[in-house]
């Protein structure tokens, strides 16, 4: 209903990933890494738009799994997120690419065996 609510600290994320529509994070190049509430809004299903800065661009695939804007980009972000609100059905195709890709790519399971790797590699140099 064209509100904003900026809740401070929560500790039911998964719930109100839950009740969004988007995850909009709009960041400068000097700020962002590889945010976590990307990938946390990825997993849940929620479709993502967000500046090309940092490490995002390896993370969405713009118009794939999720839309990549350049950063400070007002009317870019306005747009995303009405393309998102007005395409429902591909904004959820988007979401359902991303759950998958943040599975395959960002589980428990394969940074675990990232790190096993990691260590085995140190402690195999001379």
């Amino acid at each position: 209903g064209g509100t904003v609510v900026i809740t401070g600290p929560r500790s039911d994320v998964p719930r109100l990933l839950q009740a969004s529509d988007i995850l909009v994070l709009p960041s400068h190049d000097v700020v962002e890494t590889l945010p976590l509430a990307v990938l946390e809004a990825m997993a849940a299903g929620v479709p993502v738009v967000a500046s090309r800065v940092g490490s995002l661009p390896e993370v969405i695939s713009d118009g794939d799994n999720g839309i990549l804007i350049p950063p400070a980009d007002g009317a870019a972000l306005a747009a995303a997120i009405g393309r998102l609100l007005d395409d429902r059905p591909r904004a959820l195709e988007m979401a359902a690419r991303a759950r998958t890709m943040v599975e395959e790519h960002y589980s428990v399971e394969r940074m675990a065996d990232g790190y096993a790797e990691l260590f085995h590699d140190l402690a195999t140099r001379n």
